[in-house]
């Protein structure tokens, strides 16, 4: 199941907040793979750093080392409840290391 609704709310849940947070550096970066297919990644912070890797199929949100999946295969959500949970686990990593 493709997740665009997901990714799209992630990355207006995720700007939003950087909006109110300026000391936090960030950038976007696409990229395309014949393997992966298309992929936007969030980079915050220096170091550690903070990512959020949104595919078709899923969002990931990782830092040094851990990363969490979040998908809505085989949940019976919404693509916006796989969003706001993959945001909030961003904050809190986020929280954790700015």
């Amino acid at each position: 199941m493709k997740i665009d609704n997901a990714n799209s709310t992630f990355e207006m849940l995720v700007d939003e907040y950087l909006t109110t947070r300026p000391d936090i550096p960030h950038k976007w970066e696409t990229s395309e793979s014949s393997v992966w297919g298309h992929r936007k990644d969030l980079i915050c912070g220096t170091s550690p750093e903070v990512w959020a890797s949104l595919t078709e199929v899923q969002i990931s949100i990782g830092r040094a080392g851990e990363h969490v999946d979040f998908e809505s295969f085989g949940r019976k959500i919404s693509a916006e409840q796989v969003a706001s949970e993959a945001f909030e686990y961003f904050k809190t990593f986020l929280n954790d290391v700015m």
